[in-house]
């Protein structure tokens, strides 16, 4: 593809302080710098990939793509007592990641030309720290083999997006074969619009009961509570700056819950050294999800007692309606059911011929949804969506 090249660089190190047999001390660094193939496609003409223009790139000349990330890790491990062992992993993650490209083209049959568009110019600025810790304790239970893990994930995310959204738009035609790429036309300028702030909370729970040596009952549980701040950034007309709160009527922030669970089996038959196949019954449940109800809906709401939408309603002083604003709300329930399936083989590859050396791994995974259900202010109770579909 012309102006095809790409660059990543990846550097990883790691230090450990084990003073005993029981505790461990583990200081990590990861480093990303990628930057990635500058292309977005190329047009059909008239429904057929040619050959003339198949290796054509129709990004401009100064396009960007360049994604930086670094996760610093520390890792705590310490045994307790015999069958109970305590982990934590603290981190910080950062990522900066720009895209500037004209991303958009289209054969147009009329003139013969490749018309481009869509001028986007994006940056994503966002810190992490977060911790997670568990317990693990292996202990039998009636006399089959058992593993508990109990555990809870913090974090704190922070994001400046930036965009030149406002920017006049950049279109213009090319000859699909031979063509200048021109320079990305942006004449409003890539800067910070909005600043999020997201704090998560999660407790979980994970159980492996082992009835036989082919055979085990796995389950799992987690609640996850995230609350949403979102601050956006406004330039004024004098040059200066300033931040408006996003959220309407006051509101500072958005909160989501959710308790996710699943049950199932996992079978290693002995008859098939390296073959496991695992079944799980999950249920997913996700309340104050967003939604953006209709103008008849907020009108019912409201005149239903549930004043929380009336502020959405305006009226001149004579009472009579002018405008209603639909803004998204969190006020759905999303509800999710089904199964997960998966069947894995591995071995080594001197197992099947003896000179050879590595291994081999096979692994397939499907979903079933048994049911995925909206309920909240774009349905009414006789209106639910019940969706019923196979994934593989």
């Amino acid at each position: 593809v012309d102006r095809g090249d790409s660059k990543s660089l990846a550097l990883s190190g790691a230090l450990r302080f084990r003073p005993n047999e029981r505790f461990s001390l583990t200081l990590r660094n990861d480093y990303g710098n990628q930057r990635p193939m500058e292309y977005f496609g190329t047009p059909l003409i008239d429904g057929e990939l040619v050959n003339g223009n198949r290796r054509r790139n129709y990004n401009v000349a100064d396009a960007s793509l360049h994604y930086r990330d670094n996760r610093t890790t520390l890792t705590a491990e310490w045994t307790l007592a015999d069958g109970i062992t305590l982990s934590n992993a603290a981190y910080r993650l950062t990522s900066k990641r720009l895209f500037k490209n004209l991303e958009s083209y289209f054969y147009n049959s009329k003139t013969g030309q490749v018309d481009r568009m869509d001028n986007l110019g994006i940056v994503h600025d966002q810190t992490q720290y977060g911790d997670q810790a568990s317990v693990r304790i292996s202990k039998p239970i009636a006399g089959f083999k058992n593993d508990l893990v109990v555990g809870f994930d913090a974090n704190l995310i922070k994001l400046t997006y930036s965009n030149d959204f406002g920017s006049d738009p950049q279109e213009d035609s090319v000859d699909p074969f031979t063509f200048d790429p021109g320079l990305f036309f942006d004449t409003q300028g890539i800067a910070p619009r909005y600043r999020t702030r997201t704090n998560e909370y999660s407790i979980f729970a994970e159980d492996r009961l082992a009835l036989t040596d082919q055979l085990s009952v796995v389950a799992g549980i987690r609640h996850e509570r995230d609350k949403v701040q979102r601050r956006n950034i406004v330039y004024n007309p004098d040059g200066s700056t300033g931040e408006v709160n996003a959220f309407p009527k006051g509101a500072t922030s958005r909160t989501f819950r959710n308790t996710t669970w699943r049950i199932g089996g996992v079978y290693q038959p002995s008859w098939f050294p390296g073959f496991a196949t695992s079944v799980d019954y999950y249920d997913i449940k996700l309340e104050d999800a967003i939604a953006q109800p209709s103008s008849t809906f907020i009108l019912a709401q409201c005149y239903a007692g549930v004043t929380s939408f009336c502020g959405l309603i305006h009226r001149n002083a004579a009472g009579i309606l002018q405008s209603i604003d639909q803004v998204p709300v969190n006020s759905n329930t999303l509800w999710a059911r089904g199964l997960d399936i998966e069947a894995s083989y591995h071995t080594a590859l001197d197992a099947i011929v003896d000179s050879w050396n590595g291994d081999l791994s096979l692994r397939v995974v499907g979903t079933h949804v048994m049911s995925l259900k909206t309920l909240g202010t774009t349905l009414s109770d006789a209106d639910v969506a019940d969706l019923k579909s196979k994934v593989l």
